[in-house]
């Protein structure tokens, strides 16, 4: 008679043939030695099993399942286990012919049948081999009576005779030493952490379709360990469930209870372990998926012994082919992968970076796939959450765990440097969220996202199993990630995250740090933000400083160069919108692209009067000025010029390039040492009194605001920077002009506003605040600034004095002020009498209220000197500031100044 076989892939069919029924294929397991269960393919999900009890004989039980679960472990009778192993190598895998009947007088076994098995080709009895090596026993009730006399119990029972006076099996004398012990694990991370990672010899006992996982049952050999196995990299999906029933054969036909099969164990998880199965004729897993019957599992996959590549690939081949649990999905047309090769130009604070292309010269804003950078969680019992994406570094960089330490691995391992890009998939627009094109970026050879994730400094996304937009290195990155759970590093670690406080060195600070920062001679400094050629941000991580930094030339040279500015385009309702000058987008580029974010050399030599540090920067052995300088985007300041940059302007100027190309001038041109003193008068007053147009000004702002009550704000609500207002002055509290010069926080809803048609500053509350009508908006303000030329302040506990006395000479006087320079366009003058031609400064300064700046041009220089006389004179007769003689503050070496 023919057998069929069961179709299958790299293993051989077991099969069992029933001669009196129907001809179909067949899947054995044996229980014991004298018990197997045979089932045949299953049906419309209902499989035909029975089990099936040798005839005439009994073997030895190997223990139950459930009681080695309940006690943790259990014995064999004497020899069970040899019994069953006898049987279980001689049926698995051959092709055998059977038959059975039902049990006699028992109608509660309608599942059980009593029979007997033979191979078709042989002889060989399998009843009568079990006997005859002493593992079964002929049983009594057939021994007796007329079935004692039946030809084939004779047989048996001669063979039992034989067996028992060679003492083999049953009948020997130290059948007490053939007991196994059997043991079920119940700490599987200890026992993952002895065992795992190596094959161990293994017997698959049963297969169990779990809810998401391809469940076994092993007993492991030699030691007789009982687990539950889970089949690392694959899992049932929803669409999966009408195969489970066939998937669970299709395992049992290759892999139940046969020879030559090693486990792996990789992970545990709850009351199993994970792993992968490995058989000299094929994986298991790939065959799975090969046929549709399951999908990859992206938690376990990171743990696959033998890759994750091939899973991948068989499940790919499963879709194409739409088998099984894909017979239903739409298959789309890749495109083929964009690739290029570029040069990092920023890192965002994020998974982002700018790359600029190196065959077109394009900047392009590109994301790495499939992992997401440590976020600000969420603040508990609160709504508020960090947004997604900071362009520019913050406090809140240094704030989120991690965040910094994530940046810095980014900067370190990319800007600047040439990388590969592979264009994974491109996220679509939503809400208000741009496309977003997602990449793997290589670094000599290294892929800088599994990089990242091995370090702890960022997760891998999960995604859903039909998403394929996906990083083209996943597989990689889950293993990346596993790898840092396990050793416990960066975001996973135990211990507390790493934290950074840092100084903002602006503003009133740059005073009392400056000595610290002037002593250092130079610091190594990380450029955070450009704002022009010659301006930047800069983080000092020794310090743990940031400050805003303005370039001078070279060693303590006093601002000697001058950048053209940038456009400003502010995005925020009623912020300011100012033109480039021309090339000042350039020279900006000309900076970021050779500065940004990375480590530079810093010497500090002064600071000015809003709180920048002012110094020289090299980029290696670059001086910035000067590159600025040789391009032809900066011009120099040539009084306090050093010789190089002098000459490196004037080969631009010979070379026409950037700002010279059309023979025009630098705005600091009219400093030059050439150029006489240019003498230019204006008729000013300085009054209190208020001009008939500020009357009128100042009532229609206070009727407006009468008929149309304002809302003041608050801290959810809060006013810009730089932008004018209507606000209260505290002393007579009426509502006048004012500009918005800085927020003190939100949490104090206090601002510093400077009233535009007076010149007084003071701090006004939110509520105080409002906005500004129209109609009060276009009269330019009444006041105006001038700073005195060649002065310098008087020492803080004078400087109240200095005022009233200041006020008391140049009120209600016809004067004329000159404009002798412009420092960073803010205009300083010098002030005459227009009756007498009477210097009033120099008056000033021969009643000793101010010292007097020595300044290089020599336009200047007649003027300083006429000062000087007069402040020496005021030093020897002890006037005002030089009472107690002549002891200044920037003298005192003490201090750390005047050296």
């Amino acid at each position: 008679m023919s057998l069929e076989s069961i179709p299958c892939t790299g293993f051989p069919a077991v099969t069992i043939k029933k001669f009196d029924m129907m001809k179909k294929p067949y899947q054995c397991k044996v229980i014991s030695g004298d018990t197997i269960v045979i089932r045949d393919k299953p049906k419309n999900k209902s499989p035909n099993e029975k089990t099936i009890v040798l005839m005439n004989i009994t073997a030895p039980r190997p223990p139950k399942i459930g009681k080695i679960k309940l006690e943790g472990e259990d014995t064999d009778e004497p020899y069970g286990w040899e019994a069953r192993e006898f049987l279980r190598k001689k049926l698995i895998g051959q092709k055998v012919d059977f038959f059975s009947k039902p049990f006699p007088n028992n109608t509660n076994s309608s599942d059980r049948e009593i029979g007997k098995i033979f191979f078709p080709t042989k002889d060989d009895d399998i009843i009568e081999e079990i006997v005859a090596n002493g593992l079964a026993k002929v049983k009594k009730e057939k021994a007796s009576g007329k079935q004692g006399q039946d030809p084939d119990i004779k047989k048996l029972l001669e063979l039992e005779e034989k067996a028992r006076q060679e003492n083999k099996g049953l009948w020997s004398k130290d059948k007490e030493k053939h007991v196994r012990n059997v043991k079920y694990i119940k700490e599987f991370s200890r026992f993952v952490t002895e065992h795992g990672k190596k094959p161990i010899s293994a017997i698959i006992e049963q297969v169990r379709d779990g809810q998401l996982l391809m469940m076994l049952d092993l007993i492991l050999l030699p030691d007789f360990y009982y687990i539950h196995f889970a089949i690392s990299g694959i899992k049932f999906l929803p669409e999966c469930d009408e195969y489970k029933k066939e998937a669970k054969f299709f395992i049992e036909c290759r892999l139940l209870q046969q020879d030559d099969v090693k486990v792996v164990i990789e992970k545990s998880l709850n009351n199993y372990v994970t792993g992968s199965v490995l058989h000299p004729k094929g994986d298991i897993a790939v065959l799975l998926l090969q046929e549709g019957f399951v999908g990859c599992d992206d938690r376990t996959m990171m743990t696959v012994t033998m890759g994750a590549s091939k899973l991948r690939n068989a499940e790919t081949y499963a879709k194409n082919e739409r088998l099984r649990c894909w017979r239903n999905r739409q298959v789309e047309p890749k495109a083929a992968k964009e690739e290029f090769q570029a040069i990092v130009m920023e890192i965002f604070v994020g998974e982002a970076l700018t790359v600029k292309v190196v065959r077109t010269g394009e900047l392009k804003k590109i994301f790495l796939s499939s992992i997401r950078a440590p976020k600000e969680q969420k603040k508990e019992g609160t709504e508020e959450i960090i947004p997604k994406e900071k362009t520019r570094l913050s406090k809140t960089m240094f704030d989120v765990p991690w965040l910094f330490e994530t940046r810095e691995f980014l900067r370190k391992k990319l800007i600047g440097k040439r990388v590969n890009v592979i264009v994974d998939y491109i996220q679509p627009a939503k809400d208000d969220f741009p496309e977003k094109i997602c990449c793997s970026v290589f670094v000599g050879g290294t892929n800088i996202a599994e990089a990242l994730v091995q370090n702890g400094l960022a997760t891998v996304v999960r995604y859903r199993q039909d998403e394929e937009n996906r990083s083209s290195c996943y597989d990689a990155l889950l293993i990346a990630e596993q790898k840092a759970i396990d050793s416990q590093t960066g975001l996973h670690s135990k211990v507390e995250a790493p934290k950074h406080r840092v100084t903002d060195c602006s503003g009133n600070r740059a005073t009392g740090l400056f000595p610290m920062l002037q002593k250092a001679n130079k610091k190594d400094a990380v450029v955070e933000f450009v704002m022009s050629g010659s301006r930047m941000k800069l983080f000092i991580p020794k310090d743990s400083l940031m400050l805003t930094f303005l370039l001078s030339g070279k060693y303590f040279k006093f601002n000697c160069i001058y950048c053209p500015r940038p456009g400003i385009n502010n995005k925020v309702p009623g912020r300011s919108v100012q033109p480039a000058e021309p090339f000042g987008e350039e020279a900006l580029n000309f900076t970021k692209e050779r500065i940004f974010q990375r480590q530079v050399e810093i010497r500090i030599e002064q600071h000015d009067k809003v709180g920048s540090m002012i110094g020289s920067l090299f980029i290696g052995n670059t001086n910035l000025a000067l590159a600025l300088v040789e391009e032809g985007l900066a011009s120099v300041h040539i009084p306090s010029a050093d010789r190089s940059l002098i000459q490196a302007e004037k080969v631009a100027k010979e070379k026409k390039i950037g700002i010279w190309q059309n023979g025009q001038e630098d705005k600091r041109e009219s400093n030059d040492d050439d150029i006489e003193r240019v003498v230019n008068y204006k008729d000013i007053i300085v009054t209190n009194e208020q001009k008939v147009a500020l009357n009128e000004l100042e009532e229609k702002l206070r009727a407006d605001l009468a008929a149309n009550p304002p809302v003041g704000f608050t801290k959810d609500r809060t006013p810009f920077k730089g932008k004018l207002y209507a606000a209260k002055y505290a002393e007579d509290n009426l509502w006048y002009r004012a500009k918005v010069e800085k927020i003190m926080g939100k949490s104090n809803c206090k601002a510093v506003v400077n009233f535009i048609d007076y010149g007084n500053r003071e701090t006004v509350p939110f509520e105080n605040l409002a906005p500004l009508p129209d109609t009060c908006s276009a009269q330019k303000p009444f006041a105006h600034e001038y700073g005195l030329a060649c002065m310098m302040a008087p020492p803080e506990h004078y400087l109240q004095d200095v005022v009233v006395e200041l006020l008391h000479e140049l009120e209600k006087r016809n004067l004329r002020i000159n404009i002798e320079y412009t420092d960073h366009n803010f205009p300083y003058v010098s002030v005459t009498d227009a009756e007498t031609n009477e210097d009033c400064i120099k008056t000033c300064i021969s009643k000793g209220m101010f010292y007097v700046q020595k300044r290089r041009e020599k336009k200047l220089q007649s003027l300083i000197k006429e000062y000087e006389e007069a402040q020496n004179e005021a030093q020897k007769t002890r006037l005002f500031i030089w009472e107690y003689g002549d002891a200044r503050a920037d003298d005192a070496k003490e201090f750390g100044l005047g050296k």
